[in-house]
């Protein structure tokens, strides 16, 4: 798989001044049954360098990691600038969108923006009837994707 051309995509498709950018991206994968999942990314461009604080404290770490905030602070620090931050969701989703796809409850739906904190992400992982690994993973890819909108939606 090519990496993905954030500033050539963002270029490409500007309207209007391009901190108000957003894109919708869509992944597919195809299994024995081939599914699609979209999800809002924060295309927001700024310099590399412009930093964000991240960690444990902050209230996005809080609603998407929940009590597990603290596991996740070094991960969290490393993708402090808004570069890197719609990064995060533009190398998970294509991860999620496999595991989705081979999830053992077929009749399960996804539905992202509905997931409104870390509860909600483990109800998922519950409804689409995953086990270990492949529930923890999900539970954690889900996280950090939510994670890495909400942080770039208040500081880039």
């Amino acid at each position: 798989m090519t990496k993905f051309n954030y500033t050539k995509w963002v270029t490409d498709n500007k309207h209007g001044l391009l901190t108000e950018q957003s894109a919708s991206v869509s992944a597919s994968v195809s299994a024995s049954v081939s599914a699609s999942v979209s999800a809002s990314v924060s295309a927001s461009v700024r310099a590399t360098g412009s930093a964000c604080l991240t960690g444990s404290f902050d209230p996005c770490a809080q609603t998407w990691f929940g009590s597990n905030a603290t596991n996740f602070d070094s991960w969290m620090v490393s993708k402090n600038d808004c570069n890197k931050l719609s990064n995060v969701s533009y190398q998970l989703l294509p991860q999620i969108v496999t595991l989705w796809n081979n999830r053992p409850n077929q009749n399960a739906t996804l539905q992202l923006y509905s997931i409104s904190n870390f509860n909600d992400i483990k109800q998922h992982a519950n409804d689409a009837g995953f086990t270990q690994p492949q529930k923890g993973q999900f539970k954690r890819k889900m996280a950090k994707i939510k994670w890495a909108y909400c942080v770039s939606g208040s500081c880039c």
